[in-house]
């Protein structure tokens, strides 16, 4: 803007020829010192920037996977697919074993007695699954709600951290840029001081031999 131009005119054109040599001196010190001080806020900040950039793309691709993949999700997915699966076998089993024909069991006693046994080993390691189609239903609609529920919520954590994260990285940013544009004024700063003050220093005497 006009306004910085005309401020970085003023200081790199502050060394007036009736300043004095030892004014010149002491400003030149402070200089040096503002010029040191912003080089080690932009070093820091931008050190600072540089981690949080890279955390900034781990939390990108992080929230990328989850999105994409849901593990959660797909686990449930999974055990809904098993214990379908096996709520259907109980249900063979349980027709095999009460199906008659003409009043008659249609299976002779040992296969009754061998499917009454995989049924009720079945029915004592899964009795979430011993009841009626609609109970079974609310379960397994539950578990698919209760796994969307999780990722929702991971996803919303990555998300608020994600941003947090890419507000500390544009902190970092702002403050290094501002101290770069420091040092460059400093610098500007340095070469006047010092070029006047070479200007100022009287001729080197030449020997005579």
């Amino acid at each position: 803007t006009a306004e910085l131009a005309a401020r970085t005119e003023a200081r790199t054109a502050w060394p007036h020829p009736d300043t004095h040599a030892d004014t010149l001196r002491v400003e030149l010190a402070r200089t040096n010192q503002r010029l040191g001080a912003a080089s080690m806020v932009a070093d820091h900040h931008e050190t600072a920037g540089r981690r949080s950039q890279q955390h900034v793309d781990d939390l990108t691709a992080e929230l990328a996977a989850l999105t994409a993949n849901q593990p959660d999700v797909r686990a449930a997915q999974a055990a809904v697919a098993g214990e379908q699966a096996t709520a259907a076998r109980i249900d063979d089993l349980r027709a095999a074993v009460t199906q008659t024909r003409l009043g008659r069991p249609v299976l002779g006693r040992d296969a009754r007695r061998d499917l009454a046994a995989e049924l009720a080993n079945l029915v004592n390691t899964n009795p979430g699954l011993a009841v009626d189609h609609h109970r079974r239903q609310q379960r397994w609609a539950t578990i698919a709600d209760s796994a969307r529920t999780s990722t929702q919520r991971r996803i919303d954590q990555l998300t608020n951290h994600l941003n947090q994260t890419q507000t500390t990285l544009a902190e970092h940013v702002d403050i290094a840029n501002r101290a770069r544009t420091e040092i460059h004024e400093q610098q500007q700063r340095h070469a006047a001081l010092t070029a006047e003050l070479h200007r100022r220093q009287p001729p080197t005497a030449v020997l005579e031999t």
